[in-house]
């Protein structure tokens, strides 16, 4: 454990049996609800769930496990954190312990001088329900959590999972990502991915051509031209709590 002032780093590790069966309880999970080509509802084997459904099942686990492992840790350690724990170094491999670390800041250690009789002045705070409700919606934004969408061809509003490739026009460098999701009808995403790939199906290819104007936020993509040839490997929605 490192200690710098405030800042705290915990190096844990969950033992491969708790990562096995969590992964198994997951995909049989998984599994109840799939829709598979070829199976019916919930029929589709566990061992073909697990490759489909790679990725979200990774996921999942890292969910049902990571938070608890860091809070049971925090609890032995007796610390007190005041910043949510950011997990990095992420060690996950089949039929292995499960290894990362988490690091947060806590409470510093101080003496609490003489404070009787100070006299402070709040602020007047006008608060609306237009600003209750964007907290709360901020809120759900920040737990929503992806859910597969099988049977069906993208949608506004889906995350469609890509393996994409941008070619510059000039002859720079390309760009790749082998799993990226573009949020379909969404104000962010250019209109040249909302055309091409709404109303893709898994497995399809798609290439198409995308203008940045000047003024585009990434410096590296504004004022170019890209070519990109995209894989759909996957179709998402948010689930909000």
């Amino acid at each position: 454990m490192a200690e710098a002032t405030c800042r705290r780093e915990l190096e844990l590790e969950i033992p491969a049996e708790d990562v096995t069966k969590a992964t198994e309880r997951v995909a049989k999970e998984i599994a109840r609800v799939a829709r598979v080509p070829g199976f019916r509802p919930g029929k589709a084997p566990v061992a073909l769930i697990k490759r489909r459904f790679a990725e979200d099942i990774k996921g999942e686990v890292l969910q049902s496990l990571v938070p608890e492992k860091v809070e049971k840790a925090v609890a032995e350690q007796k610390l007190n954190p005041v910043s949510q724990p950011q997990v990095d170094k992420l060690d996950f491999n089949e039929g292995q312990p499960l290894k990362f670390r988490a690091v947060f800041d806590v409470l510093p250690d101080f003496e609490l001088g003489s404070y009787k009789g100070l006299e402070i002045e709040m602020p007047a705070m006008d608060i609306t329900d237009e600003d209750v409700n964007k907290a709360l919606e901020e809120t759900r934004e920040r737990a929503a959590a992806f859910a597969p969408a099988e049977g069906r061809p993208v949608e506004n509003g889906d995350f469609a999972q890509l393996k994409l490739i941008g070619t510059p026009e000039d002859g720079g460098e390309p760009l790749q990502a082998d799993s990226v999701l573009c949020h379909i009808g969404a104000e962010e995403t250019m209109e040249p991915f909302n055309e091409n790939l709404r109303g893709a199906n898994i497995g399809d290819h798609k290439e198409f051509d995308v203008d940045y104007p000047a003024d585009y936020p990434d410096e590296k993509l504004a004022g170019k031209k890209f070519r990109y040839s995209a894989n759909v490997t996957g179709i998402k929605t948010k689930k909000l709590p």
